[in-house]
């Protein structure tokens, strides 16, 4: 933000009450003059950058040239948009979730999906360096085996013994 700096619990309407989780924080205060700041210079810099003030966060968040999804309200996930170097265009910075998992625990055990957000390797010439960002672009999980017929069933598994 160039202009105006708003405290994060002051451009909400109703803050945060841990006795209403999934409602609040919500509402804009948009009577607050620093708030109203805050939004000219966004709209400000979108025009600056030929982008319309409804852009999708995935048009113009990516690594490695893949969207990457956001929201407009409370996430589950953050990543962060930085600007390309080269190019100036917004990119996913370094900065956020780099691992994401979800564990459910039922009376047949856990159900768990996970992600690495950045892909499995640091390498950008290996096939594995956005392989599960990809996933990520397309809001799908890694499906987490843990019981003997589930590891069975693994289509491709792999067994590396590490020896001293």
């Amino acid at each position: 933000m160039n202009g105006a700096e708003v405290a994060p619990d002051t451009w909400r309407r109703v803050s945060y009450d841990p006795a209403q989780p999934l409602t609040t924080p919500r509402g804009f205060n948009g009577e607050d003059p620093r708030v109203q700041r805050a939004l000219a210079d966004a709209v400000q810099d979108f025009a600056a950058r030929d982008l319309p003030v409804d852009v999708a966060l995935g048009a113009v968040q990516k690594w490695d040239g893949i969207p990457l999804p956001g929201c407009d309200a409370s996430c589950f996930d953050v990543v962060e948009a930085s600007p390309d170097p080269g190019t100036g265009t917004p990119i996913a910075g370094a900065f956020g979730s780099g691992f994401l998992t979800t564990v459910e625990l039922t009376r047949n055990g856990p159900r768990a999906h996970t992600l690495l957000a950045y892909g499995q390797s640091a390498n950008p010439a290996s096939p594995h360096f956005s392989d599960q960002t990809r996933l990520l672009s397309r809001k799908q999980w890694v499906l987490e085996r843990f019981t003997q017929a589930e590891i069975s069933g693994d289509p491709g598994p792999q067994v590396t013994t590490l020896r001293r």
